[in-house]
């Protein structure tokens, strides 16, 4: 954004909470958002900023090893809640969904046994094992990919200068040296 020469400020905010503001709210954007076939029409998009996949990932040493989403979706999964990872496990079918408003209680109910997977992506894995979280991965799932969506009032202007930001950010490394800097497998 200062690249780009914008004005800007940056919340924090519940995903849920986010993700309606940017759809509903003029001048405003979410990231980091999956780019759902869903989705693509409610938002401009300035993209990618992760490239990632999507996967089932159980308490370590638990049995649970779906060898396919069928034989998982005789289980228990965790998501979080309108997270791109509950809307493709409805579109999967997965009948037994647990959607809590945060990864990190989601987490706590998978550890705790109340969960027998979760969905997440394979760089919040990562990440988690990083902080000693004791899961495994389970199953890959598919590929995803995220940007920043913004609400459809954003000035088509703003939305090419932050595009051609993130391509040169991608294109002369900076983006991928943002990613080691934070732990995180470049993209």
């Amino acid at each position: 954004m200062a690249a780009a020469k914008l004005d800007y400020t940056i919340e924090m905010q519940p995903w849920a909470r986010a993700f309606s503001l940017a759809e509903r709210t003029p001048d405003t954007c979410v990231f980091t958002t999956g780019q759902l076939p869903e989705r693509m029409a409610r938002f401009k998009w300035v993209q990618p900023l992760v490239l990632d996949l999507m996967i089932l990932v159980r308490k370590a040493g638990q049995p649970f090893a779906p060898a396919t989403i069928e034989d998982a979706k005789r289980l228990t999964i965790g998501v979080h809640k309108d997270d791109s990872a509950e809307t493709y496990a409805k579109q999967q079918g997965f009948p037994r969904l647990d959607s809590a408003p945060s990864l990190d209680l989601s987490l706590k109910k998978l550890l705790s046994g109340r969960l027998d997977l979760m969905i997440m992506t394979r760089t919040t894995y990562e990440s988690l094992r990083r902080q000693g979280q004791p899961i495994e991965a389970a199953l890959n799932l598919e590929g995803t990919r995220a940007g920043i969506a913004c609400n459809l009032k954003v000035p088509d202007a703003t939305i090419v200068a932050m595009q051609v930001e993130l391509d040169r950010m991608i294109t002369n490394g900076t983006q991928a040296t943002i990613y080691k800097q934070y732990g995180q497998p470049g993209k």
